[in-house]
């Protein structure tokens, strides 16, 4: 059952560590990302391991956010660290620390493909929204 640990910062001033900021902590034989729930100077009767590193700035849990997220730990007898696993895309919290070596190459479907919808024409990497999508937009605007 996944349980919440406790970290010592580290090299890290403790201001840097916020609630809801995303870290890389060893985890027994792995490293593996991490959310900041809490912080303090508990009285603590074992050692603690260090954080490793912190995720940068764009990578945080908000605040409200959270507090939905422990809310609904709570709401559904779940513990939070399995409602965060459950929150949090896997692929985001590896791509923090492990971004890609290339760049994503675009690939043209294959002629006579049936599956997938064509991507409206671009202007210089951005994608312009077909007439039904503007209309949607402006309406939401």
């Amino acid at each position: 059952m996944p349980k919440a640990f406790w970290y010592d910062c580290g090299g890290l001033p403790a201001s840097a560590l916020p609630t809801g900021s995303v870290v890389e902590v060893p985890l027994k034989t792995r490293v593996v990302p991490g959310v900041v729930v809490e912080t303090g100077t508990p009285e603590l009767s074992f050692a603690t391991k260090a954080i490793l590193r912190l995720a940068p700035d764009s990578a945080r849990v908000p605040a409200p956010w959270l507090e939905l997220l422990q809310w609904i730990g709570k709401y559904y007898f779940t513990p939070l660290p399995l409602v965060l696993q459950a929150a949090l895309p896997k692929t985001a919290t590896r791509f923090l620390f492990r971004p890609p070596k290339r760049g994503v190459k675009s690939r043209s479907p294959a002629v006579g493909a049936t599956r997938g919808v064509p991507l409206p024409p671009g202007d210089g990497g951005r994608q312009i929204p077909q007439p039904a999508q503007r209309a949607a937009i402006d309406a939401v605007a």
